[in-house]
């Protein structure tokens, strides 16, 4: 890499390798020439001689992403960042046109340019030594340029512009020059240039453990209660997860990240079953079939790969009611009553977890339109344990009866149980009052 002197320092060396190419030319030594490097205006240019002008400067394409990234996610820097460039020279030659010397000059700079293309770490030594020593010392700063040192040298490769193009470049200056004069295009590429800054290097791999999984990973349809897919999942189900590639050594469940702590009842390539425990909370859960296989040295469980993630809902249970403070009155003929619903679930709810009781009036005839009440229960305070298994829900204006009553737990709603001919939901109730 170089420091950001390489710029200027391969400019240093055109102007170097022409002087020395028009001085030397055996057919046509032209040592009165000079050679500048300004832009393309009178003042200054030689009457007689060559210009070089650097008048574009663009990525280069090959090796301008090479050194992504170059910092780590947390913004420590694990290598040196560089940047690759190529640089568009316009080289205008001057001299008398009746003599035909600025077409002279440019032939000795054309075949000077092909037969040395490449800018050597001899040549550019001997620039910087012979720039650093010059008078006035405006040059002095080329002693600290390490161009000679990149791994890439320098190549100049003639430009294909077009005429339109070219036309384009002079009129860029066309209230400084008076007339176009013979010009080539070069390009130099690549140079790269770069910081010198420390950065933190990863050790060296000692032992590489290569390994090929022939299988694809497993696939999750559907995760259903065993025995009739419409039932609700609650705690106790025994939930089967469907899907294929399930079965395989060290195969594992997820549900929201977590490995299931209960034992797997079945594994088969399709089916892999297992009872919810208590501890997985009501609500929408993710499940995912995991492959562990043992790598590394020593080998130790390490995860493979995973399904698909598959949501599905464990529906709370009621177990238990009760109710407390009960209070009537009456309003307009209609009994009212006031007082809290105590609501025994499972499994137990979080502090945290969005709560709604239900209460749907139980009729035996068809009219009047049967009453319905929706409660939502506030969260409980921070002192209260993270999980508890009776819910207290005070209600106050309901009108008496029997009701149905359903808790929803994060939208998972408890469910209804059949009367004995399997018609009409009787389960779980309250009497009011």
């Amino acid at each position: 890499m170089s420091n950001s002197l390489a710029i200027a320092t391969v400019t240093a060396c055109l102007q170097n390798i022409l002087e020395g190419a028009f001085f030397t030319d055996t057919s046509d030594p032209q040592q009165n020439a000079k050679v500048t490097a300004l832009p393309l205006s009178d003042a200054g240019i030689p009457t007689k001689g060559a210009n070089i002008f650097l008048f574009q400067v663009t990525p280069n394409a090959a090796l301008r992403n090479t050194d992504l990234p170059t910092r780590s996610s947390d913004g420590q820097a694990v290598g040196r960042p560089r940047i690759a460039l190529d640089l568009h020279y316009i080289i205008t030659f001057y001299g008398d046109d009746s003599a035909f010397e600025s077409q002279r000059l440019l032939g000795i700079a054309a075949r000077t340019f092909h037969a040395q293309p490449t800018m050597s770490r001899e040549l550019i030594t001997q620039t910087l030594t012979r720039f650093a020593g010059r008078e006035p010392p405006k040059f002095a700063f080329l002693a600290q340029s390490d161009l000679a040192d990149a791994p890439e040298l320098v190549r100049l490769t003639p430009g294909g512009l077009t005429l339109d193009e070219l036309a384009r470049i002079w009129s860029i200056f066309a209230f400084q020059t008076k007339t176009f004069t013979p010009s080539l295009i070069y390009q130099a590429s690549v140079v790269l240039i770069d910081k010198q800054e420390t950065f933190r290097q990863a050790l060296p791999v000692r032992i590489r453990n290569v390994y090929i999984e022939t299988l694809g990973p497993p696939v999750v349809e559907e995760v259903v209660s065993a025995g009739d897919p419409d039932a609700p999942l609650v705690t106790g189900s025994t939930v089967q997860v469907l899907g294929s590639g399930l079965a395989a050594d060290g195969s594992l469940v997820f549900i929201d990240g977590e490995e299931l702590a209960a034992p797997l009842t079945e594994v088969t390539p399709t089916r892999i079953s297992f009872v919810a425990p208590t501890s997985l909370g009501a609500g929408t859960h993710g499940l995912q079939v995991v492959r562990v296989r043992n790598m590394g040295t020593p080998p130790a469980p390490h995860i493979g790969s995973s399904s698909n993630l598959a949501p599905f809902v464990l529906h709370p249970t009621v177990t238990g009611l009760a109710t407390q403070n009960i209070q009537t009155s009456v309003v307009n003929g209609v009994t009212m009553v006031s007082g809290t619903i105590v609501v025994t679930v499972q499994p137990n709810v979080g502090r945290r977890q969005r709560v709604v009781l239900t209460l749907n009036e139980r009729q035996t005839t068809p009219q009047p339109t049967a009453r319905s009440y929706a409660i939502t229960v506030a969260s409980r305070p921070d002192t209260d344990p993270d999980t508890s298994p009776t819910i207290n829900v005070p209600f106050q204006g309901v009108v008496a009866g029997a009701y149905l009553v359903r808790i929803q737990v994060d939208g998972a709603a408890s469910p209804l149980g059949l009367d004995a001919q399997g018609q009409f939901f009787d389960s779980p109730q309250v009497t009011l009052p």
